[in-house]
């Protein structure tokens, strides 16, 4: 197969698969409106502090988000949150956290 294409047609299932994830799958998305809520009603929160732009974030992202959906299963019920903050979009959290690496 010809690199060029393989290429394509690895972008493609990314967008794919990234299109149709479940919506309510994955970390919870955090916020400034959310997290001090999340933080007070859980007992274990992991946060992902991430960028779009870093290609690390990007690595850890379908990772992460497995492993949310694990816990969310085996520890349903339990007082367990593995979140994601988007730091471009949360600069007070990126701060407030003493973020400076994605």
């Amino acid at each position: 197969m010809e690199p060029s294409l393989a290429r394509h047609q690895a972008v493609l299932l990314l967008v794919f698969l990234s299109y149709f994830q479940g919506a309510d799958s994955g970390a919870v998305q955090l916020d400034s409106s959310n997290i001090d809520g999340i933080l007070e009603n859980n007992d274990f929160v992991f946060i992902n502090f991430y960028a779009d732009w870093c290609r690390f974030s990007n690595m850890l992202a379908p990772i992460w988000d497995e492993g949310a959906d694990k816990i969310a299963k085996e520890l349903a019920g339990k007082k367990v949150v593995m979140g994601r903050v988007d730091c471009d979009k949360e600069t007070s959290l990126g701060s407030r956290f003493h973020i400076t690496k994605y």
